[in-house]
């Protein structure tokens, strides 16, 4: 499992930072280098993004394959550090923090994928088939993505005037395409692979809401109002209301990327969260 590391080794808590699907650790750096002036700051590759090279042949119907994967790394720490992802690395991370919470200080999610109740509970038992999930937006939007271009350059000219990129704060659709594309020949290619991406749109059996029930771990669940946003304010007051571990900040105009359209705002609530639970 590839792994960006920056910032003192020594310093506590030690941050553990989860990409959405579809993009890879190096896409946020201009939101996490800064906060390598004060903490050990690991970003991770998921499987099938990335540098990261683990399997993705086995298909799920959940995410219980990126939650061990964590767990694994979590494993490794003396000091259970804080875990933060963005949309499904903060879904994953919220699983991994249910299921060991001996690993995990505190978790930030940034508008984790957390489907209704009912809509979630069809998934996890087989009552929504995959040919009704196919049909999704999100799915068909991953399926029909190109994947090979000429060059380097010529995928920055196709992405950058492109929502939601045109929205995205200078250097991370660089460092999205630095790792997000590899060699192949002449030409370059995804290295999420649109089949993978896909198929983790539509592998939502997991039971993100009994993993919250049994949150024992400091929690702060991020939405907004914007576009794209799943966490809007009813839900997130629902899911604050199931753990007294679970807090909550809505933040007005903000969209499903609001690390990338605004870092400063983002490393200010991870750095108030961690300084007001140590």
């Amino acid at each position: 499992m590839h792994a960006l590391v920056s910032g003192d080794p020594e310093a506590d808590p030690a941050i553990v930072f989860v990409h959405a699907n579809g993009f890879n650790a190096r896409t946020y750096l201009p939101l996490l280098q800064p906060l390598a002036d004060t903490h050990d700051v690991m970003s991770l590759d998921l499987r099938g993004h990335g540098r990261t090279d683990l399997p993705t042949q086995e298909r799920g119907r959940n995410w219980h394959v990126f939650r061990e994967d964590l767990i694994k790394v979590l494993s490794g720490f003396s000091t259970p550090p804080v875990l933060i992802g963005h949309s499904m690395g903060g879904t994953s991370s919220l699983l991994a923090a249910a299921k060991r919470p001996d690993l995990v200080s505190r978790v930030i999610a940034f508008d984790p994928p957390i489907l209704p109740r009912l809509l979630q509970w069809g998934m996890r038992v087989g009552l929504i088939p995959m040919r009704s999930r196919a049909k999704h937006p999100l799915v068909r939007g991953a399926l029909s993505r190109r994947r090979v271009f000429d060059s380097r350059q010529a995928a920055f000219q196709r992405y950058a005037g492109r929502r939601p990129f045109n929205h995205w704060q200078d250097g991370f659709l660089q460092n999205y395409l630095a790792d997000g594309l590899r060699q192949d020949g002449e030409q370059v290619v995804l290295s999420c692979h649109p089949d993978w991406e896909a198929h983790n749109y539509t592998a939502h059996g997991h039971d993100i809401w009994g993993a919250l029930r049994r949150l024992q771990t400091p929690t702060l669940l991020i939405g907004g109002d914007g576009p794209g946003v799943v966490l809007r304010a009813k839900t997130l007051s629902r899911l604050g209301a199931l753990n007294a571990y679970i807090q909550i900040r809505h933040v007005d105009g903000s969209s499903h990327f609001l690390p990338m359209e605004n870092p400063d705002l983002a490393r200010s609530l991870i750095r108030d969260f961690i300084e007001d639970q140590t």
